[in-house]
Order: C-alpha cells, then structure tokens, then sequence
C-alpha cells in the first residue's frame, strides 16, 4: 500500500507540472518575451562587449521583469569579471556568486549592497539554459510548496543558496519522472506553478486536477 501511495504521489507530481510547462506557451507574451531574450543573448554571446552587456541587462530589466535597480552600475560590473565567459560555458556556480555581489548597488540610505540573486541566475541562464535554472520569488513557492504536497525531497533548505536550488529542481526532475534535460521546460513550468500558488495566475492548471486536493498549501 505504501508503494501504491508513494507511486500516486509522483504520478499527481508528473502530471501537474506537465500541465504547468504545456500552459507557458499558450500565453503569447510569454512566448514573444522569451524570444526576445534569447535574441539579446545570442547576438551578445560573451560578456565583453560593453554595448552588448548593457542591452542583455536591460533586456532582462524590462521584458524579464528581473530586479538590478542600477543598469549601468551593474555592467561595469559584469564588464570587470575578467573570468565571467570561462565560468559561463562551464556551468561554474562562480558565476552566479560574481554577478550576485561585489556590484557597489545600495538602494538610497542604505550602507549594504544589494544582492541581485535573482538577477544573476537569470543573466547566467540565458547564456546557458541547459546549466543554469533561473531563481525568483515564484520558482521558491513552488517548490517549497510542491515538495510539502508530494515530496520530492527530504530537505529544500535555503533556495537562495544556488546549489541548493539546482539539488531541489534535480531532485524534483528525477522523482517526478518527467527527466527533462535542460532547465528550460522545469524553470517554465515552476514559473506557470509559482503563479497559481501565489494567487496571481488564476488561468494556470489547478493542482486538484492532477490528484486529491493538497493538504497545506
């Protein structure tokens, strides 16, 4: 009976971010948003082109939503992390831990820097989708709630560690059976499941369609 239930949870699992990753693309602006990211990058593959870094930034900023508060700050930053494109194309967490601190950006009144976690994930994500998932404020609820309702894991811990976030979405990927490679299908469909978690995309899939309705969430 145990391994009855604890195949259904993983079934429930599967079938709901299936659900989540297959509602991204019938929004067209996500569609249209992505595209022009990745359009951004492409063209600017490297880190060392002034103008280029500066458009990847404000791509991010407006069309990506992603919070760096000063853009130009922030590529005179990225311009001086000399080993920037060696980390990038190697998957390096070093990467994400540079661009997240050591900028000098301090909101007014303030005497700490910020730490752009969540933009770093996502400025080294679209340089490599398949080594680098992009945090946020709704990939954390999902997952943590996810993993309340059918765990996936035996401790989430701090997501904003970025080891932990890649264990927690490796770890999800490879209990749900879904094994997608990449990160780009898992980040979309934890992006479609943070929303309908947090009440702000009431159109996403309905977690009670892929099973009993959760407890706690």
């Amino acid at each position: 009976m145990r391994t009855d239930a604890a195949q259904a949870d993983v079934t429930d699992l599967r079938i709901f971010l299936r659900k989540c990753a297959a509602a991204f693309p019938k929004e067209p602006w996500n569609v249209a948003a992505d595209r022009a990211v990745r359009h951004a990058f492409s063209i600017f593959p490297t880190s060392r082109s002034r103008h280029g870094v500066l458009l990847k930034i404000a791509a991010l900023r407006a069309i990506w939503g992603a919070g760096v508060f000063d853009t130009y700050a922030m590529a005179d930053h990225i311009l001086h992390l000399q080993r920037l494109d060696k980390w990038l194309r190697r998957g390096d967490d070093r990467a994400v831990a540079r661009i997240r601190q050591g900028h000098g950006i301090r909101p007014s009144g303030r005497r700490r820097e910020l730490d752009l976690y969540s933009f770093a994930t996502k400025y080294c994500h679209w340089h490599r989708p398949d080594l680098y998932p992009m945090y946020d404020y709704y990939v954390d609820r999902a997952l943590k709630r996810l993993n309340r309702w059918r765990p996936f894991t035996d401790s989430i811990g701090d997501l904003r560690e970025f080891g932990r976030l890649r264990q927690a979405l490796d770890a999800c990927n490879r209990k749900s059976g879904l094994h997608w490679r990449g990160n780009k299908r898992l980040d979309q469909a934890f992006w479609v499941a943070g929303r309908k978690l947090s009440g702000d995309d009431p159109s996403a899939p309905d977690l009670q369609a892929a099973g009993k309705p959760p407890r706690g969430l």
